[in-house]
Protein backbone atom coordinates (compact mmCIF):
# COMPACT_ATOMS: atom_id res chain seq x y z
CA UNK A 1 0.00 0.00 0.00
CA UNK A 2 1.22 3.50 -0.84
CA UNK A 3 2.77 5.42 2.07
CA UNK A 4 0.67 8.58 2.33
CA UNK A 5 2.96 10.13 4.92
CA UNK A 6 5.97 10.38 2.59
CA UNK A 7 7.75 13.74 2.64
CA UNK A 8 9.25 13.79 -0.88
CA UNK A 9 6.27 15.58 -2.45
CA UNK A 10 4.06 18.20 -0.83
CA UNK A 11 0.98 19.68 -2.51
CA UNK A 12 -0.05 23.16 -1.37
CA UNK A 13 -3.71 24.05 -1.97
CA UNK A 14 -4.43 27.78 -1.71
CA UNK A 15 -7.98 29.06 -1.86
CA UNK A 16 -11.03 29.89 0.25
CA UNK A 17 -12.10 27.18 2.69
CA UNK A 18 -15.42 27.24 4.59
CA UNK A 19 -16.73 29.11 6.48
CA UNK A 20 -18.61 30.85 5.04
CA UNK A 21 -20.32 28.27 2.86
CA UNK A 22 -20.04 29.20 -0.81
CA UNK A 23 -19.69 27.21 -4.02
CA UNK A 24 -15.99 27.90 -4.57
CA UNK A 25 -15.02 27.29 -0.94
CA UNK A 26 -16.88 23.97 -0.98
CA UNK A 27 -15.14 22.90 -4.18
CA UNK A 28 -11.68 23.86 -2.87
CA UNK A 29 -12.25 21.95 0.36
CA UNK A 30 -13.34 18.78 -1.41
CA UNK A 31 -10.51 19.00 -3.96
CA UNK A 32 -8.03 19.34 -1.10
CA UNK A 33 -9.52 16.25 0.57
CA UNK A 34 -9.15 14.26 -2.65
CA UNK A 35 -5.49 15.28 -2.91
CA UNK A 36 -4.85 14.58 0.79
CA UNK A 37 -5.89 10.97 0.23
CA UNK A 38 -2.95 10.57 -2.16
CA UNK A 39 -0.06 12.65 -0.77
CA UNK A 40 0.98 15.14 1.90
CA UNK A 41 -1.10 18.33 1.79
CA UNK A 42 -0.78 21.86 3.10
CA UNK A 43 -3.77 24.18 3.10
CA UNK A 44 -3.55 27.95 2.70
CA UNK A 45 -6.95 29.38 3.62
CA UNK A 46 -7.65 32.61 1.74
CA UNK A 47 -11.22 33.04 3.01
CA UNK A 48 -12.26 36.53 4.05
CA UNK A 49 -14.63 34.85 6.59
CA UNK A 50 -17.59 36.81 5.25
CA UNK A 51 -19.52 37.25 1.99
CA UNK A 52 -19.80 41.01 2.47
CA UNK A 53 -16.94 42.70 0.58
CA UNK A 54 -16.21 45.17 3.37
CA UNK A 55 -12.88 46.79 4.27
CA UNK A 56 -12.48 44.07 6.93
CA UNK A 57 -12.92 41.41 4.25
CA UNK A 58 -10.21 42.86 2.01
CA UNK A 59 -7.74 43.47 4.84
CA UNK A 60 -8.21 39.93 6.12
CA UNK A 61 -7.80 38.44 2.67
CA UNK A 62 -4.67 40.48 1.94
CA UNK A 63 -3.07 39.40 5.20
CA UNK A 64 -3.89 35.76 4.46
CA UNK A 65 -2.38 36.06 0.97
CA UNK A 66 0.83 37.51 2.44
CA UNK A 67 0.96 34.68 4.97
CA UNK A 68 0.39 32.20 2.15
CA UNK A 69 3.30 33.70 0.20
CA UNK A 70 5.47 33.31 3.30
CA UNK A 71 4.53 29.63 3.58
CA UNK A 72 5.33 29.01 -0.10
CA UNK A 73 8.62 30.93 -0.03
CA UNK A 74 9.79 29.04 3.06
CA UNK A 75 9.40 25.66 1.32
CA UNK A 76 12.41 23.34 1.56
CA UNK A 77 14.16 23.13 -1.81
CA UNK A 78 15.04 19.47 -1.27
CA UNK A 79 11.35 18.48 -1.43
CA UNK A 80 9.20 18.47 -4.58
CA UNK A 81 6.33 20.94 -4.27
CA UNK A 82 3.15 21.52 -6.26
CA UNK A 83 0.97 24.62 -5.86
CA UNK A 84 -2.72 24.35 -6.69
CA UNK A 85 -4.37 27.76 -6.35
CA UNK A 86 -7.91 28.92 -7.09
CA UNK A 87 -7.93 32.07 -9.16
CA UNK A 88 -9.82 35.13 -8.03
CA UNK A 89 -11.75 37.37 -10.40
CA UNK A 90 -11.53 41.14 -10.79
CA UNK A 91 -8.79 42.82 -8.80
CA UNK A 92 -8.48 39.69 -6.70
CA UNK A 93 -6.39 38.29 -9.57
CA UNK A 94 -3.53 40.27 -8.04
CA UNK A 95 -3.74 38.08 -4.93
CA UNK A 96 -3.50 34.98 -7.12
CA UNK A 97 -0.53 36.49 -8.97
CA UNK A 98 1.39 37.02 -5.72
CA UNK A 99 0.90 33.38 -4.75
CA UNK A 100 1.83 32.07 -8.20
CA UNK A 101 4.93 34.31 -8.33
CA UNK A 102 5.98 32.88 -4.95
CA UNK A 103 5.50 29.40 -6.33
CA UNK A 104 7.59 30.11 -9.43
CA UNK A 105 10.42 31.52 -7.31
CA UNK A 106 10.54 28.31 -5.28
CA UNK A 107 10.12 26.02 -8.32
CA UNK A 108 6.64 24.73 -7.50
CA UNK A 109 4.67 22.99 -10.21
CA UNK A 110 1.71 25.28 -10.84
CA UNK A 111 -1.98 24.38 -11.19
CA UNK A 112 -4.51 27.25 -11.38
CA UNK A 113 -8.19 26.47 -10.77
CA UNK A 114 -10.61 28.78 -12.64
CA UNK A 115 -14.22 29.10 -11.48
CA UNK A 116 -15.38 32.40 -13.00
CA UNK A 117 -16.08 33.86 -16.43
CA UNK A 118 -15.25 37.42 -15.28
CA UNK A 119 -11.99 37.40 -17.27
CA UNK A 120 -13.45 35.36 -20.14
CA UNK A 121 -16.37 37.64 -21.01
CA UNK A 122 -13.74 40.37 -21.20
CA UNK A 123 -9.98 39.98 -21.61
CA UNK A 124 -8.18 41.42 -18.57
CA UNK A 125 -4.57 42.60 -18.52
CA UNK A 126 -4.34 41.31 -14.93
CA UNK A 127 -5.11 37.76 -16.09
CA UNK A 128 -2.66 38.10 -18.98
CA UNK A 129 0.02 39.04 -16.45
CA UNK A 130 -0.91 36.07 -14.25
CA UNK A 131 -0.67 33.58 -17.12
CA UNK A 132 2.68 35.10 -18.13
CA UNK A 133 4.10 34.79 -14.60
CA UNK A 134 2.69 31.27 -14.23
CA UNK A 135 4.55 30.24 -17.38
CA UNK A 136 3.68 27.88 -20.20
CA UNK A 137 4.30 24.82 -18.04
CA UNK A 138 1.46 25.78 -15.68
CA UNK A 139 -1.77 23.80 -15.92
CA UNK A 140 -5.00 25.80 -16.02
CA UNK A 141 -8.05 23.88 -14.78
CA UNK A 142 -11.29 24.93 -16.49
CA UNK A 143 -14.74 23.51 -15.81
CA UNK A 144 -16.12 23.01 -19.33
CA UNK A 145 -14.96 22.81 -22.92
CA UNK A 146 -16.31 26.22 -23.88
CA UNK A 147 -14.48 27.85 -20.98
CA UNK A 148 -11.20 26.14 -21.91
CA UNK A 149 -11.51 27.12 -25.56
CA UNK A 150 -12.22 30.77 -24.82
CA UNK A 151 -9.56 31.01 -22.10
CA UNK A 152 -6.74 29.65 -24.26
CA UNK A 153 -7.85 31.90 -27.13
CA UNK A 154 -7.71 35.03 -24.96
CA UNK A 155 -4.54 34.19 -23.03
CA UNK A 156 -1.81 32.85 -25.31
CA UNK A 157 0.57 32.06 -22.42
CA UNK A 158 -1.92 29.53 -21.03
CA UNK A 159 -0.58 26.65 -23.10
CA UNK A 160 -1.57 23.88 -20.69
CA UNK A 161 -5.24 23.39 -19.84
CA UNK A 162 -7.36 20.61 -18.43
CA UNK A 163 -11.16 20.39 -18.30
CA UNK A 164 -12.58 19.14 -15.00
CA UNK A 165 -16.31 19.64 -14.56
CA UNK A 166 -17.65 20.46 -11.10
CA UNK A 167 -20.05 17.55 -11.57
CA UNK A 168 -17.57 15.25 -9.79
CA UNK A 169 -18.61 16.93 -6.54
CA UNK A 170 -22.22 15.79 -6.96
CA UNK A 171 -21.20 12.18 -7.57
CA UNK A 172 -21.47 11.49 -3.83
CA UNK A 173 -25.20 12.33 -3.96
CA UNK A 174 -26.04 10.44 -7.17
CA UNK A 175 -26.89 7.18 -5.39
CA UNK A 176 -28.75 8.74 -2.47
CA UNK A 177 -31.34 10.98 -4.14
CA UNK A 178 -34.83 9.67 -4.65
CA UNK A 179 -36.38 8.90 -8.00
CA UNK A 180 -38.15 11.81 -9.70
CA UNK A 181 -41.68 12.57 -8.55
CA UNK A 182 -44.11 11.45 -11.24
CA UNK A 183 -46.77 13.94 -12.16
CA UNK A 184 -49.98 12.05 -12.90
CA UNK A 185 -51.89 13.29 -15.93
CA UNK A 186 -55.13 15.00 -15.02
CA UNK A 187 -54.19 15.48 -11.38
CA UNK A 188 -53.70 19.17 -10.65
CA UNK A 189 -51.63 20.35 -7.71
CA UNK A 190 -49.41 23.20 -6.79
CA UNK A 191 -46.20 23.63 -8.81
CA UNK A 192 -43.29 24.41 -6.49
CA UNK A 193 -40.36 26.48 -7.76
CA UNK A 194 -37.18 26.90 -5.74
CA UNK A 195 -34.00 28.93 -5.49
CA UNK A 196 -31.06 27.90 -3.28
CA UNK A 197 -28.18 30.36 -3.26
CA UNK A 198 -26.59 33.24 -1.41
CA UNK A 199 -29.69 35.36 -1.78
CA UNK A 200 -29.03 38.77 -3.29
CA UNK A 201 -30.19 40.58 -6.43
CA UNK A 202 -27.11 39.69 -8.50
CA UNK A 203 -27.60 35.98 -7.77
CA UNK A 204 -31.15 35.98 -9.10
CA UNK A 205 -33.29 36.82 -6.07
CA UNK A 206 -35.15 39.72 -7.69
CA UNK A 207 -35.85 37.76 -10.90
CA UNK A 208 -37.07 34.77 -8.89
CA UNK A 209 -39.48 36.94 -6.90
CA UNK A 210 -40.63 38.72 -10.08
CA UNK A 211 -41.32 35.34 -11.71
CA UNK A 212 -43.35 34.22 -8.70
CA UNK A 213 -45.37 37.45 -8.69
CA UNK A 214 -46.10 37.14 -12.42
CA UNK A 215 -47.12 33.50 -12.04
CA UNK A 216 -49.58 34.51 -9.30
CA UNK A 217 -51.02 37.20 -11.61
CA UNK A 218 -51.46 34.52 -14.29
CA UNK A 219 -53.34 32.46 -11.68
CA UNK A 220 -50.96 29.53 -11.92
CA UNK A 221 -51.17 27.08 -9.00
CA UNK A 222 -47.70 27.89 -7.75
CA UNK A 223 -45.54 28.25 -4.67
CA UNK A 224 -41.99 29.56 -4.27
CA UNK A 225 -39.35 28.30 -1.83
CA UNK A 226 -36.20 30.29 -1.07
CA UNK A 227 -33.21 28.84 0.77
CA UNK A 228 -29.75 30.08 1.63
CA UNK A 229 -28.05 33.01 3.30
CA UNK A 230 -29.62 36.45 2.71
CA UNK A 231 -26.81 38.85 1.74
CA UNK A 232 -26.96 42.66 1.69
CA UNK A 233 -30.31 43.90 0.37
CA UNK A 234 -31.50 40.32 0.11
CA UNK A 235 -32.92 40.20 3.63
CA UNK A 236 -35.18 43.22 3.09
CA UNK A 237 -36.32 41.96 -0.32
CA UNK A 238 -37.29 38.62 1.20
CA UNK A 239 -39.15 40.22 4.12
CA UNK A 240 -41.12 42.48 1.78
CA UNK A 241 -42.02 39.57 -0.49
CA UNK A 242 -43.14 37.39 2.43
CA UNK A 243 -45.45 40.14 3.59
CA UNK A 244 -46.83 40.65 0.09
CA UNK A 245 -47.19 37.04 -1.06
CA UNK A 246 -48.12 35.32 2.19
CA UNK A 247 -48.22 31.52 2.01
CA UNK A 248 -47.28 31.56 -1.69
CA UNK A 249 -43.65 32.11 -0.62
CA UNK A 250 -41.57 30.27 1.97
CA UNK A 251 -38.08 31.17 3.20
CA UNK A 252 -36.05 28.39 4.85
CA UNK A 253 -32.76 30.16 5.54
CA UNK A 254 -29.42 28.35 5.65
CA UNK A 255 -29.79 24.58 5.15
CA UNK A 256 -27.79 21.65 6.46
CA UNK A 257 -27.37 18.54 4.29
CA UNK A 258 -30.59 16.90 5.46
CA UNK A 259 -32.58 20.10 4.96
CA UNK A 260 -31.04 20.58 1.52
CA UNK A 261 -32.14 17.08 0.50
CA UNK A 262 -35.65 17.92 1.68
CA UNK A 263 -35.58 21.20 -0.28
CA UNK A 264 -34.82 19.44 -3.57
CA UNK A 265 -37.31 16.69 -2.78
CA UNK A 266 -40.16 19.16 -2.26
CA UNK A 267 -39.65 21.45 -5.26
CA UNK A 268 -40.56 20.66 -8.87
CA UNK A 269 -38.44 23.19 -10.78
CA UNK A 270 -35.22 25.01 -9.92
CA UNK A 271 -34.83 28.63 -11.05
CA UNK A 272 -31.38 30.19 -11.26
CA UNK A 273 -31.55 33.64 -12.89
CA UNK A 274 -28.09 34.69 -11.69
CA UNK A 275 -26.46 37.62 -13.48
CA UNK A 276 -23.01 36.90 -12.04
CA UNK A 277 -20.17 35.51 -14.22
CA UNK A 278 -20.21 32.12 -12.53
CA UNK A 279 -18.67 29.28 -14.51
CA UNK A 280 -20.55 26.19 -13.34
CA UNK A 281 -22.76 26.75 -10.27
CA UNK A 282 -22.94 23.76 -7.93
CA UNK A 283 -26.61 24.39 -7.16
CA UNK A 284 -27.55 23.77 -10.80
CA UNK A 285 -25.73 20.43 -10.72
CA UNK A 286 -27.35 19.55 -7.39
CA UNK A 287 -30.80 20.34 -8.78
CA UNK A 288 -30.12 18.22 -11.87
CA UNK A 289 -28.94 15.16 -9.96
CA UNK A 290 -32.15 15.50 -7.92
CA UNK A 291 -34.09 15.44 -11.22
CA UNK A 292 -35.32 19.00 -10.93
CA UNK A 293 -35.48 20.80 -14.29
CA UNK A 294 -33.58 24.09 -14.34
CA UNK A 295 -34.59 27.44 -15.81
CA UNK A 296 -31.49 29.64 -15.96
CA UNK A 297 -29.80 32.45 -17.81
CA UNK A 298 -27.23 31.49 -20.46
CA UNK A 299 -24.17 32.32 -18.38
CA UNK A 300 -20.84 30.56 -18.14
CA UNK A 301 -21.04 26.82 -18.77
CA UNK A 302 -24.80 26.56 -18.22
CA UNK A 303 -25.57 25.82 -21.87
CA UNK A 304 -23.14 22.91 -21.86
CA UNK A 305 -24.50 21.65 -18.53
CA UNK A 306 -28.18 21.48 -19.47
CA UNK A 307 -27.84 20.42 -23.10
CA UNK A 308 -29.59 17.15 -24.05
CA UNK A 309 -32.26 17.78 -21.41
CA UNK A 310 -35.59 19.57 -21.20
CA UNK A 311 -34.20 22.35 -19.01
CA UNK A 312 -34.72 25.94 -20.15
CA UNK A 313 -31.92 28.30 -21.16
CA UNK A 314 -32.83 31.99 -21.32
CA UNK A 315 -30.63 34.28 -23.42
CA UNK A 316 -28.96 36.79 -21.12
CA UNK A 317 -30.57 39.82 -22.78
CA UNK A 318 -34.08 38.31 -22.90
CA UNK A 319 -36.97 38.59 -20.45
CA UNK A 320 -36.37 35.85 -17.88
CA UNK A 321 -39.74 36.30 -16.18
CA UNK A 322 -41.74 35.94 -19.39
CA UNK A 323 -39.87 32.84 -20.61
CA UNK A 324 -39.93 31.19 -17.19
CA UNK A 325 -43.66 31.76 -16.76
CA UNK A 326 -44.35 30.41 -20.25
CA UNK A 327 -42.62 27.12 -19.44
CA UNK A 328 -44.08 26.92 -15.92
CA UNK A 329 -47.54 27.38 -17.40
CA UNK A 330 -46.90 24.59 -19.90
CA UNK A 331 -45.68 22.23 -17.18
CA UNK A 332 -48.73 23.09 -15.06
CA UNK A 333 -51.01 22.10 -17.93
CA UNK A 334 -49.06 18.94 -18.76
CA UNK A 335 -47.80 16.88 -15.81
CA UNK A 336 -46.44 14.35 -18.31
CA UNK A 337 -44.20 17.01 -19.87
CA UNK A 338 -42.82 17.90 -16.45
CA UNK A 339 -42.14 14.23 -15.65
CA UNK A 340 -40.31 13.88 -18.96
CA UNK A 341 -38.23 16.96 -18.11
CA UNK A 342 -37.40 15.54 -14.69
CA UNK A 343 -36.17 12.27 -16.14
CA UNK A 344 -34.12 13.91 -18.92
CA UNK A 345 -32.55 16.25 -16.36
CA UNK A 346 -31.46 13.35 -14.14
CA UNK A 347 -30.11 11.46 -17.16
CA UNK A 348 -28.03 14.46 -18.21
CA UNK A 349 -26.68 14.81 -14.65
CA UNK A 350 -25.65 11.15 -14.61
CA UNK A 351 -23.77 11.67 -17.87
CA UNK A 352 -21.98 14.75 -16.51
CA UNK A 353 -20.97 12.89 -13.35
CA UNK A 354 -19.53 9.96 -15.29
CA UNK A 355 -17.41 12.28 -17.41
CA UNK A 356 -16.34 14.45 -14.46
CA UNK A 357 -15.28 11.49 -12.31
CA UNK A 358 -12.79 10.45 -14.99
CA UNK A 359 -11.62 14.06 -15.43
CA UNK A 360 -11.02 14.40 -11.68
CA UNK A 361 -9.03 11.17 -11.61
CA UNK A 362 -6.78 12.49 -14.37
CA UNK A 363 -6.33 15.80 -12.56
CA UNK A 364 -5.37 14.18 -9.24
CA UNK A 365 -2.92 11.92 -11.02
CA UNK A 366 -1.26 14.95 -12.63
CA UNK A 367 -1.12 16.88 -9.35
CA UNK A 368 0.38 14.06 -7.29
CA UNK A 369 2.63 13.05 -10.17
CA UNK A 370 1.45 9.53 -11.00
Amino acid sequence: MEDLTKQDHIVVVAGPFPPPIAGLATMVEHLANEIAARCQLRRINLSGRTLDKSLYYHVRRFMRVLDGCRVILSSRRSVKHTLCVSSDGGWGILYTTLLVASGRLTRHRIFIYHQTYSYIYKRLIRMSALTCIAGQKATHILVCGDMAQQFTRLYKNAAGSLVVSNAWYTAAFSNTVESPKLRVEGVKRQLVIGLLSNLMPEKGLTSFLATLREAVKLELPIKGVLAGRAVGRGQQLIEDALEELGNVLEYRGILDDKEKARFYREIDVFLFPSRMPEAQPLVILEAMINARPVIAYDRGCTKEMISHSDCVLVDYGDDFVAEACERLSAWTRSPEALSKAQHSTRARANSLIAEATQELRELINQIVGT
